[in-house]
Parts: structure tokens; C-alpha cells; sequence
């Protein structure tokens, strides 16, 4: 079989322009409705309260191991991290012009796709496949949530590396591939993939075919898999090495390889029905770990793949196509099954999907040349409408927390995971009572859960029951002892409960541990302005920022103790640096506007008041500031709207107290 041309960029360019713009329209279109969404589900820690992506410093050391832990990011990925910085700093923080961003490099991916295409297909076909790409509903959880950018980045890496190695533009495409690992490490198949495609398209006349050893020595002498292949041996030892985080360590699912084979057959399985039937979805997936090749979740799912795959090997056998695009999906699964341990909070993500469904969009456009047209018409508009349909209401899902994870119960009503998330939506609210509930639920599906009981510990923290806190936190860190946020909460909570010594200690030792951490200075800062120390929280300052770490908490810390010392235009200007680095920072914004009433300034006060209000109109502290800053105005009637509006917001017994009492003082 002749190989396909390459494709004449230009040519097609100009030809199919429009379908181009079609296909990225349709890709972004179908997710407009997502841009009004908040972040959700790994957003929060990953995004919303990562100060480091809003620190244009901390680009240079993009480059180092440092920035990995300062960040908590799990993985070396510097073109997303890059990405990231870059549009935070840009844009600014708001979820939905980063989830813009995120939506335009699925569109630009849905146009590489277009043009991959071109190169097997006719112009109909090409944009049938782009479409089917832009708009099948399993990418939802790739554009709604911001953290997973590194799929878009790689894909778009991926794809642009494999149109230029067909062209034979050596090295671009290699410059392409290098790129895609540093966004992503799943993209290490391409080699693989390229090699599938010069065995089965080869290059040349349909002459007499060569011997297969000539054969094979022209395709491994190939300057773009030479090249690859260095590139990836030199990356693969890094990755698993120097670049691996150890905080972040992953084993087989029943602690064995063949355990995990076992386990991860029926997960493929459900990887190819969502390809094909993208329903049920979900962002955590209950995956049981099987232990015996007798159980029947392991025997049918490799009886329904083993039929797949001999369907697609037959049919492959006449049509390279079919042959080619099953190779694709296959590939790009190959490195999420877990046979390098990597997987350790679930076994199961629909992102993983995002590479290999490029396959599916090019296999079903494949079979759609095969049926009359006008059939093929019918069916394309049914499966297009179809998918478009389930991707915007799959975003509605998207809305809050609460909406995101019932459903996920819906499908999955014994998932630990989410209920530690609903929990943590209803904490972040304020509502104690439900919230306690849900890890408490958690912790009976997974006892040992240490997300659940850090979650726990931070409820009964923020109830001021700090020995429970303390409790939760040390059985946190008995499951997993090196997590830094744990040993950060425990070491709060040992101050708030007099364990004064317990908690500077605990400080000190995450400080050399954790070098490049910046919470225990932040906590240590706080520890000394509390203790009255306030030459040590000072220096602790000092310590930081000569290390080059910097983070909105020990600006706020220190904003805090300055204001203490009644340096307030100093405070001032360390409440504002912390704002650069987390805008969205209600807390801090009452902080700065607390500062400013300090000084008589109340103008000032009463405009970063309303901002925190704004983000959370339920945070007793700047409601408080702000009807002391009314009162001293002399808009006394202000003033009690403004503690009113906070008694109907509150649910616990001890916050309408406060309240209660505030206005007795006032109303004197």
C-alpha cells in the first residue's frame, strides 16, 4: 500500500482553511459555558492556592528540584509550569481566563488534529475526525480543570512532533518531542509510534518490497528515531531519578506486578468504552485491586479486549488505517496502566485520554469512508450532536463542588476520595456539622485515609478543638509521614494547644527537611509575633527572603507583625506584596484593610473590606473589621447591617456570640 503524502501545509492551508476554523470553533464553543465555573477538584491546592505560579521569579528555577517541592507539584513539568506562571501573570488568577486558556489549546490541538488527518483522509474526513476530537465529552475534565493543562500541552507537542517527523523536518520534530516530555512524560511513546507508522506506510514506489532486514535497518537508521531515542535515554533515567519526587511514591495496586496486570486489564477496558461510549463519567473512578486470573471482572474484560483487538488486527490486515489509529490508542494508554508504578490516589483518570483519543477520532472517521455517504452524514451529525450535547451539560456538572462531587456519588457511592472532597466544600463554607460528617464517612470506607484525616484535623482546628486537630494530624502522618502540609497543620495546631516548644521544634525540623518550603517560616513568623518575639519573627523574615523564598503567608506574617509594632505604611507594603502573589486572598485583603483603618485611612480600609467580602461574604473577621471602620465613621447604621448580614450567614453557635457581643458593645 502507497505511503500517504505528506501533507503540503500550504496547499491545504489555503483549501481548508474554513475547516480549520470550524473545527477550533467547535472545540471552544462547546466549552463557553465552562468559563463562568470556579476551580474545583485538584484546582484548589494545584491552582487557587499556589502562590508560586503568580511569582515571575520562580521561573529561572523552573530549571530545578526546588521549585517542584515549593509548588507541590508532583511531577517535573516545566512547560506546564511555564504556562501556568505565564498566563497567572497575564491574566490574573480568575478560574475562567485560565480555563479560557485551557479551552484555546484544545482548539489549536483539534486544528493538529485537522491537519494529521489531511494526511489520511479526504478533506471531509479530516474535519470529521477534528470534530469528533473537539467535541467528545471525555476532554470535560482536561478543559474545566486547570491543573491538568500538562495533557493539552503535551498532546499539542505530540502531535506537532509527529506531522514534522512524517515531513521529514528531523529537527523540529525532535525539538517538538523534547518539548512534549517536559510537559508531560506520558508523550515517551512517540518514538513507538513513529516506528508503527514506517512499518506500515513505508516510504518509496510500490515496487518490489525490500528484504526485511533492509527494511529494518532503513527505518531504525531513520535520523528523527535516532534522535528520538537518544533523547528518550537520556530522559527516562532523570525522570526516575533526579527529577522524581520522592514526597509522591507509588506501588502496584496489591503490591505485585501481576496483581496489577490483573487489576488494570478491566481498566482498559473501561479507557476504550469511554473512547466509544463516553458515559458515566466521573473524576474519581472506584477501581478494586483483583489478586487471581479467576475473577470474573479480570476474565471478561480481557475476553471483550483480547475480540477487540483480534477485530482490529483482521480488519487491520486490509486497511493499514485501522491497523495504524488502533496502534495510536493502544500506545497512548500503554504508559497510564501502571506497569511503571506512578498511579497512588487512583488507578483511573479520563484525562489519560486525551492523547489517545486522537486515534478514536481518526479510526471512526476511517469508518465512515466505508459507508454510503449520505448515511455517513446521518451518523455524523447524530454522533456530533450527541457528543456536543453531553460536553456542555458535562460542564454544568462542573459548577460547584457540591453539584461536581454528588454526582460523582451517584456512580461511585462508596468512593472514599470524594467524600473527603464534598467535605472539604462544605468546610470551605463554614458548615462544620456536614463537613466533619463526610470525613468521618471517608475514613469508614478507607480507614488509614491520611487526606480524610488531614481534612478532619483542619475541621476541628478551625473549631478551635485543637487536641482533636492534633489527634487527626498525628494519625495523618502514621499513614504518610513526609506529608509537608500535614506536618505544617500539626505544627499550628501543637501552638494553638500550648505545645509551644512541641510546635517551634516541629517548625525548625520542616525548615531543614523541607529547605525550600516556605509554611515554616510563615509559621515560625506568626510563633514569635505571638510570643512577643518580634526580633526573631524579624529575622526568620530575613532568613526567607535571603533564600529567595517568598510566598503571600510570610509577607502576611509579617505585614501582621510589623502592624503590631505600629509600622503600619510598612505593614502596608508587605500585605500588598502578598496580594501580588495571591490575589484572591480574602484574609490577607482584610489584613491590608485592617492596616489602612489603623492609620485613619478608612476610605482605603472600607474598599479592601468589600474585596474580601466579596470573595467570602461569610468571613466573620473582615465583616467585623468593617463595621468597626463604619462605627468610627460615624455610620453607625451601616455598622449593624453589616453584623446583621453576618448573624444570617453564620451557623455556629460561637460565631453569633461574637457577633452578639459586638453589638451590645456598640449599641452601649
Amino acid at each position: 500500500m502507497r505511503k500517504p503524502a505528506p501533507i503540503k501545509l500550504r496547499d491545504r492551508l489555503g483549501r481548508s482553511g474554513l475547516h480549520v476554523a470550524l473545527a477550533a470553533a467547535a472545540a471552544f464553543a462547546v466549552y463557553a459555558n465552562s468559563l463562568q465555573n470556579p476551580y474545583l477538584w485538584d484546582d484548589v491546592e494545584q491552582i487557587q492556592n499556589n502562590a508560586a505560579l503568580r511569582d515571575w521569579r520562580n521561573i529561572p528555577k523552573l530549571l530545578t528540584r526546588g521549585y517542584y517541592y515549593a509548588a507541590r507539584e508532583e511531577s517535573y513539568r516545566p512547560v506546564d509550569s511555564l504556562s501556568l506562571i505565564v498566563t497567572q501573570g497575564v491574566l490574573g488568577p480568575r478560574a475562567g481566563a485560565q480555563r479560557a486558556v485551557n479551552a484555546g489549546l484544545h482548539a489549536l490541538n483539534a486544528a493538529l488534529v485537522y491537519f494529521l488527518a489531511l494526511s489520511f483522509l479526504p478533506a471531509a474526513g479530516a474535519l470529521l475526525a477534528a470534530l469528533i476530537f473537539a467535541v467528545h465529552p471525555v476532554h470535560t475534565e482536561v478543559v474545566n480543570c486547570v491543573a491538568y493543562r500538562d495533557e493539552l500541552w503535551a498532546c499539542l507537542l505530540y502531535l506537532a512532533a509527529f506531522i514534522l517527523a512524517r515531513r521529514r523536518r528531523t529537527a523540529w520534530a525532535l525539538a517538538a518531542y523534547g518539548l512534549s516530555l517536559a510537559a508531560k512524560e506520558t508523550a515517551v511513546t512517540l518514538p513507538a509510534l513513529f516506528l508503527a507508522h514506517e512499518i506500515l506506510f513505508p516510504a518509496g514506489p510500490p515496487a518490489a518490497p525490500p528484504r526485511l532486514m533492509d527494511r529494518a535497518k532503513t527505518i531504525l537508521s531513520s535520523p528523527f528515531l535516532m534522535g528520538a531515542a537518544l533523547i528518550t535515554a537520556v530522559y527516562l533515567p532523570l525522570r526516575f531519578t533526579v527529577l522524581a519526587n520522592v514526597e509522591h511514591q507509588a506501588s502496584y495496586p496489591g503490591g505485585s506486578l501481576t496483581s496489577n496486570f490483573l487489576t488494570m486489564t478491566p481498566v482498559l477496558l473501561q479507557y476504550v468504552r469511554l473512547l466509544f461510549i463516553p458515559v458515566r463519567l466521573a473524576v474519581s473512578y472506584d477501581v478494586p485491586a483483583l489478586r487471581s486470573a479467576a475473577e470474573p471482572a479480570f476474565l471478561g474484560a480481557a475476553a471483550l479486549l483480547g475480540a477487540a483487538i483480534l477485530g482490529a488486527v483482521w480488519r487491520g490486515r486490509t486497511d493499514r488505517q485501522v491497523a495504524f489509529w488502533s496502534a495510536w490508542i493502544i500506545l497512548g494508554l500503554a504508559p497510564v496502566l501502571n506497569f511503571v508504578p506512578f498511579l497512588h490516589t487512583s488507578l483511573m483518570f479520563e484525562r489519560y485520554l486525551y492523547i489517545p483519543s486522537v486515534g478514536l477520532a481518526l479510526l471512526l472517521a476511517r469508518a465512515a469512508e466505508s459507508i454510503p455517504k449520505r448515511a455517513a452524514l446521518a451518523l455524523a451529525v447524530a454522533l456530533l450532536t450527541a457528543y456536543a450535547y453531553a460536553t456542555v451539560a458535562r460542564n454544568r456538572v462542573w459548577r460547584d463542588g457540591e453539584a461536581l462531587y454528588k454526582d460523582n456519588l451517584r456512580i461511585f457511592p462508596n468512593n472514599h476520595r470524594i467524600y473527603t472532597f464534598l467535605g472539604g466544600d462544605y468546610l470551605s463554607r463554614g458548615q462544620f456539622e456536614p463537613a466533619i460528617a463526610h470525613f468521618e464517612k471517608s475514613l469508614r470506607l478507607a480507614p488509614g485515609f491520611p487526606s480524610a484525616f488531614n481534612a478532619l484535623g483542619t475541621a476541628y482546628y478551625r473549631q478551635g478543638r485543637y487536641a482533636a486537630a492534633i489527634e487527626n494530624y498525628e494519625q495523618a502522618l502514621r499513614a504518610k509521614s513526609d506529608d509537608s502540609s500535614v506536618i505544617n497543620n500539626l505544627c499550628m495546631s501543637y501552638f494553638q494547644n500550648g505545645q509551644v516548644e512541641k510546635a517551634l521544634e516541629t517548625a525548625q525540623l520542616e525548615m531543614r527537611r523541607s529547605p525550600s518550603a516556605a509554611e515554616p517560616y510563615g509559621n515560625l513568623i506568626y510563633f514569635y509575633r505571638v510570643m512577643g518575639k518580634h526580633d526573631l519573627g524579624l529575622k526568620t523574615a530575613e532568613q526567607a527572603f535571603s533564600q529567595g523564598i517568598y510566598s503571600p503567608e510570610i509577607h502576611d506574617q509579617l505585614g501582621i507583625l510589623l502592624a503590631a509594632q505600629d509600622r503600619g505604611t510598612e505593614a502596608i507594603a508587605e500585605f500588598e506584596k502578598a496580594l501580588a502573589l495571591d490575589p484572591l486572598n480574602f484574609e490577607i485583603k482584610n489584613d491590608l484593610g485592617a492596616a489602612h483603618a489603623n492609620l485613619g485611612q478608612f476610605d482605603l480600609a472600607l474598599r479592601e473590606f468589600e474585596k474580601a467580602r466579596k470573595i467570602n461574604p461569610a468571613h466573620g473577621p473582615t465583616r467585623r473589621n468593617m463595621a468597626m471602620t463604619y462605627w468610627k465613621m460615624g455610620r453607625r447604621e451601616d455598622a449593624l447591617r453589616e453584623l446583621d448580614q453576618l448573624m444570617d450567614l453564620s451557623e455556629e453557635p460561637e460565631q453569633k456570640e461574637k457577633i452578639r457581643s459586638l453589638k451590645e458593645m456598640l449599641t452601649k
